[in-house]
């Protein structure tokens, strides 16, 4: 099945990498990939899916966590609010509106947020859709959100 993932901002406002080991992050890789557009800025879907989670966190702030039609889910971290969004809603990539950036200085989200930004994960599915802590589960079930965003354009 052909699935088309969106990139969810410009190539220019990408941040923290995917697997960077960043010396504050005690030896663990980055589980995801970030993009730093400005505060309170749309986050529109990357793919098509059904939401399966819309819940706080205390690491990420408020998330989002929908399916894909390829069988992966995606996380949307530190949004700057509660997405108006509810389990089992459809998405549409490229245009539902998942929520808001969040993370910065008038919208903090999560102790893992060191400024406005998106944090973005892709990973396997598996049989725990509705923990909202999936995106913890072993690295190796995780997916480069840029390799898997080019391969599927």
């Amino acid at each position: 099945m052909s699935v088309k993932y969106f990139e969810p901002f410009p190539p220019k406002t990408r941040g923290d990498e995917f697997g960077n080991l960043a010396p504050y992050r005690a030896g663990r890789p980055h589980r995801g990939q970030d993009w730093s557009p400005k505060e309170n800025s749309d986050i529109k879907a990357i793919t098509d899916g059904t939401v399966f989670v819309n819940t706080w966190t205390d690491v990420l702030g408020w998330i989002i966590i929908h399916s894909a039609k390829d069988g992966h889910w995606v996380l949307y971290a530190h949004l700057a609010q509660q997405s108006p969004l509810k389990k089992n809603d459809k998405v549409i990539g490229g245009q539902t509106i998942i929520g808001k950036v969040g993370g910065g200085k008038n919208t903090p989200s999560g102790t893992a947020s060191t400024g406005a930004h998106l944090h973005l994960s892709i990973g396997k599915a598996n049989k725990a859709w509705s923990n909202p802590n999936i995106h913890l589960g072993p690295y190796d079930n995780l997916i480069d959100p840029l390799k898997h965003i080019e391969a599927n354009k």
